[in-house]
């Protein structure tokens, strides 16, 4: 699946985006439940035509990595442009890693983002060295991050839900407690990733156990916090969005400062997340706007808020992402 593909914005009514935002917030939503004039077979019609139109990409539980035992690097790769083949072979390679979880291509600045999942700081670096080893002559710079906190995360943009609530804020993964999940509880769990949306009925019949184990397992990844909700991936490019990746640097930032940061983004209309991260850079970016202006506003209004903090940023267009895995089949195999 992706998140950015550029393609046609697509028109959308006030029941598309009522649908949009509801699915957003819990993919599993019984359709009965969705507070709209319309019947079931025909909330069923609107999402299936989001999907062929290219709006909607995947149904799939939020997966915290962390309590699998892995961290998150971003890796960024500067690339020799007159090498395209071997551009498109080493997306490919990085695409079938299972330790990948986002391959993003750039306009200009960075040519390629990867987001990696790993448990060591020696097994990143194995990865890495594994990588730079295969593709040494194309690849002509790079620089790593690993990330420290999150402190906001979303799918959509807030603006999106301009005529709806405003929706609740993506807490802060708690990075303490690990999870030990037999096989039974992973093969729910991809099944789960594959098609959120799927009945325990369904999943149940493709795991080879009984609805009820099924319910069950589900219940316990939620409350031991391996799967935090579940949601739906939307490509950003057919909502009307352009993706911009922001590196920043930063002088010092104490709790009072770092705490009015976290709210700041959180409230913030453009701003789908927002991360601490250690390595060349402090905080990572990613914004979602309709237009360059209002990226230029959101930067503007955030230098201006944080002017005694930001020393420092670079800004990325996003050409395409040419996968975003939830869960990486490293984590399918303990």
């Amino acid at each position: 699946m992706s998140r950015y593909t550029i393609v046609k914005p697509v028109k959308l009514d006030a029941k598309d985006r009522k649908i949009i935002t509801a699915l957003n917030e819990n993919a599993r939503l019984n359709l009965s439940k969705l507070k709209i004039n319309l019947s079931n077979d025909a909330i069923k019609y609107r999402i299936d035509r989001l999907i062929k139109r290219g709006v909607i990409s995947q149904f799939t539980p939020r997966i915290n990595v962390r309590r699998f035992g892995y961290v998150r690097f971003h890796l960024f790769f500067l690339l020799e442009e007159s090498r395209k083949a071997e551009q498109e072979n080493l997306i490919e390679y990085l695409k079938a890693h299972p330790n990948i979880r986002s391959v993003i291509q750039y306009s200009a600045g960075w040519d390629l983002e990867i987001v990696i999942v790993a448990t060591t700081v020696k097994e990143f670096d194995d990865i890495l060295r594994d990588i730079s080893g295969k593709f040494s002559q194309l690849i002509l710079d790079k620089n790593e991050l690993v990330i420290v906190k999150n402190y906001s995360s979303a799918h959509l943009p807030y603006e999106f839900y301009k005529h709806e609530p405003t929706p609740r804020l993506i807490l802060p993964e708690d990075e303490e407690k690990f999870v030990k999940l037999d096989k039974t509880d992973l093969n729910v769990l991809s099944e789960l990733t594959d098609n959120a949306r799927l009945s325990t009925y369904k999943i149940a019949d493709k795991v080879r156990v009984s609805k009820d184990t099924v319910r069950a397992r589900m219940k316990a990844m939620e409350k031991n916090g391996a799967i935090t909700s579940y949601t739906t991936i939307f490509n950003l490019a057919a909502l009307g969005y352009s993706w911009y990746t922001c590196l920043l640097s930063i002088k010092t930032m104490d709790s009072v400062q770092e705490s009015r940061f976290m709210a700041y983004v959180n409230a913030q209309p453009y701003i789908i997340r927002a991360v601490k991260v250690f390595g060349s850079w402090d905080l990572l970016l990613y914004i979602a706007a309709p237009t360059p202006k209002a990226f230029h506003q959101t930067m503007s209004e955030l230098k201006q808020q944080f002017s005694t903090t930001i020393t420092r940023y670079e800004a990325l267009i996003v050409y395409k992402e040419h996968i975003y895995n939830p869960l990486p089949s490293a984590l399918l195999n303990p």
